[in-house]
């Protein structure tokens, strides 16, 4: 056992050091509802959002980071603190218990890892917008009757959106407008002003964050997406005041 935690505990040091080299805070995301195409919710404000999501993903860490966000140093200090507070436990079950944690701790770190690749933040005006895109399937012409003999596969993606109004002002959501282009280079464009998200015009108050899950597919298995959202500020009584866009940064299409 001694020999499994040693290398678990390299390892989780060797995903934190690559961390550390492609990205200055890993920020922790709840995976991706593969049933989710279409859900839309309110939800809570990103930092407790975040935490939330440490702690579900990794309910037994011994030791868990105040926060949702973590620099590369952050994760190896977390690495360290749990195995030290480990290495006290004299009963093999808990021990065991451990090193069942510790191999999910990889896991979860090398799948957050992904989801950073796949991800992207922007700000505007005070509104936050993350974007996190996820392969689910590949359709053939033998696995898809709408596809005929010689189509080229089809690579289906499914995405979540955050949108956070960090602000003071009430906000509405109008419209979106995307662009999405796959490896070769091809485009497909949604008009900017496109109605509402998933049949929706939310108005966000300070605070508020709506979320929802939507789709695209590509010709080729990888690709990128980026555009905006239409938002107007509103007054007391819900009319609106002043439009601008809200950016919605590139983000990966990565397939399989």
């Amino acid at each position: 056992m001694r020999r499994a935690t040693l290398a678990v505990y390299r390892a989780l040091h060797r995903q934190a050091r690559q961390l550390a080299k492609t990205a200055p805070v890993l920020h922790v995301r709840e995976p991706l509802d593969t049933a989710g195409l279409g859900r839309h919710q309110w939800s809570s404000d990103t930092a407790g959002w975040r935490k939330d999501a440490l702690r579900d993903l990794l309910p037994g860490l011994l030791e868990s980071p105040s926060q949702g966000s973590l620099s590369g140093s952050d994760v190896q200090a977390c690495i360290r603190n749990n195995f030290r507070l480990g290495a006290g436990m004299t009963e093999s079950e808990e021990r065991e218990q451990l090193l069942d944690l510790a191999f999910a701790a990889l896991r979860v770190l090398s799948e957050q890892m992904h989801m950073a690749e796949c991800s992207s933040t922007a700000t505007t005006r005070d509104i936050f917008v993350e974007m996190t895109s996820m392969f689910t399937r590949k359709h053939t012409p033998e696995t898809n009757l709408f596809l005929k003999p010689g189509d080229p596969p089809r690579y289906m993606f499914l995405y979540r959106c955050r949108i956070e109004n960090c602000g003071t002002r009430r906000v509405r959501l109008l419209g979106r407008h995307w662009i999405i282009e796959d490896r070769a280079g091809r485009k497909v464009e949604v008009p900017k002003g496109s109605a509402g998200v998933v049949g929706c015009t939310p108005i966000l108050k300070p605070g508020d964050c709506f979320e929802y899950y939507s789709g695209t597919d590509l010709d080729t298995s990888q690709g990128t997406m980026r555009g905006s959202f239409q938002m107007t500020f509103l007054d007391e009584a819900n009319n609106p005041r002043e439009d601008f866009d809200a950016e919605v940064a590139p983000f990966r299409l990565i397939g399989s």
